[in-house]
Parts: structure tokens; sequence; C-alpha cells
């Protein structure tokens, strides 16, 4: 029998949680988003996330057609759609937001379980600004809303 001694080292995790969390904030751009999801829990995640960073100005639809009307009425900054919505699939959300002149300008961001090859490349066809599976990673999350929200290169200009 033989006992160890192992010292505690709670402080250090718990100031690299809180610096990985601060460097988010600073790194989250200040945006309006709409939420298009019909799954409770996925809705209060991306609220918590929302009110964590601090920047998101977040508005929620449940619904398909409660997303278009948003969309057009709010003319958000991004549009984070699911993918996998009762009634009308995230697909066809999109390409009635491309169709109104008043979402058409509007990034849309994808967001869903499937990982399947053939939903990518449908995703990337469509247009989709990104494509973000579940579980959301908050760092993937801040870096598509980050590149939806930047401003677009001018010809000739160098991506630093």
């Amino acid at each position: 029998t033989f006992t160890v001694d192992l010292p505690a080292d709670h402080a250090p995790a718990v100031t690299r949680d809180e610096d990985r969390q601060e460097a988010l904030q600073a790194q989250a751009p200040k945006a309006m988003v709409l939420y298009i999801e019909d799954n409770a829990s996925n809705i209060r995640l991306m609220r918590h996330i929302a009110q964590v960073l601090g920047s998101i100005d977040l508005h929620v639809a449940d619904e398909p057609w409660e997303g278009l009307e948003l969309a057009a009425r709010l003319r958000p900054d991004v549009i984070l759609l699911d993918i996998n919505l009762p009634g009308m699939d995230g697909f066809e959300v999109k390409a009635r937001l491309d169709a109104d002149v008043a979402t058409r300008d509007i990034p849309v961001v994808a967001i869903s379980a499937n990982v399947l090859g053939d939903t990518l490349a449908r995703g990337q066809a469509a247009g989709f600004r990104g494509y973000l599976t579940k579980p959301i990673s908050v760092r993937a999350l801040v870096d598509a809303l980050h590149e939806a929200t930047a401003p677009p290169m001018t010809d000739g200009a160098v991506n630093a």
C-alpha cells in the first residue's frame, strides 16, 4: 500500500478558460444576428452564447416563415439558418431570401448536424457564407460571424 499526493492545479485551468472567453468576446463582431431554428435547446444555447459574447444582438425565429418576415423587416447583419426545419428546409429558406430584393445581400451561415459531403456541397452551391456543424463550436461561430460581417475585399486589395 502506498499514497501519492498530487497538488491540485485548479486556478490556472480557470484562468485559461477565462482568458479564452475574454479572447472570444474581444474577437466577436458587433452584429445583429437572426437565428432561424426550431429546436428550443439550440435556441437556448445560442442565446447563452450571444449573452456571453456580449456584442451580438440576437433575434430568433422558430419557424421558417417567421424567419423570412423578420429578415425582411430587421435586415440583420447575418442570418444563422438551421438546415433541418419543419415545413421548409434551410435550402428553400435560403432560395427565398435570395429571391427577395430586401434580403438577398444578407450573408447567411448554415447550421446543421448533417455533415455529409453531398449536403456540404449543396450548401456551398446554394451560396451560404459558411456551414457550421452541431454541436456549435463557439470559436467556429465567432469566426463565421467575423467573416460574414467583414467588408468585402476590393479589387487589388491585399489580404493581410
